[in-house]
């Protein structure tokens, strides 16, 4: 089975709708063609796995990013694939060069309401443990500090 080092960047924000998540619609000959991602794919030589995130970004979206900090790192099996994901995450501001029909609200009772069927399945835990990051720098009052308004 081929496994795959994939770099993705998450891009976030936080408005009057609450906490968004950007995602694209992937294109592919198979089984995932479709379904929504997060932008980042393979890291090239030489690159670390935060310059191939922000890179793969900025090639996909063609906007900017700002701030970058790490996340975690997933592993998932696919039928005929396994991938390790290194997540990283990028506050956007309100008005930004991003398609606006790709925000996703993510509901912290219920992150993946709507989504499951919608996303990748490598995604499904990414998704739930951020709405559940988020969730808790929201209530512990450290949200301004780690991520300030833009």
């Amino acid at each position: 089975m081929k496994s795959i080092l994939i770099s993705l960047l998450v891009p976030f924000r936080l408005s009057k709708n609450g906490l968004e998540l950007w995602m694209q619609t992937r294109g592919e000959d198979g089984p995932l063609n479709g379904l929504l991602e997060f932008p980042g794919w393979k890291i090239e030589a030489g690159e670390s796995f935060r310059e191939a995130a922000i890179r793969e970004f900025e090639e996909e979206t063609g906007a900017k990013v700002g701030k970058v900090d790490s996340f975690k790192n997933y592993s998932h099996e696919y039928p005929d694939r396994s991938v390790k994901l290194f997540v990283f995450l990028s506050q956007m501001p309100q008005t930004c060069e991003l398609d606006e029909d790709g925000w996703r609200r993510i509901d912290f009772d219920g992150p993946l309401r709507g989504l499951e069927d919608k996303i990748l399945s490598a995604n499904h835990l990414l998704v739930s443990d951020l709405s559940r990051y988020f969730q808790e720098i929201w209530e512990d009052g450290s949200w301004s500090e780690l991520w300030p308004p833009l």
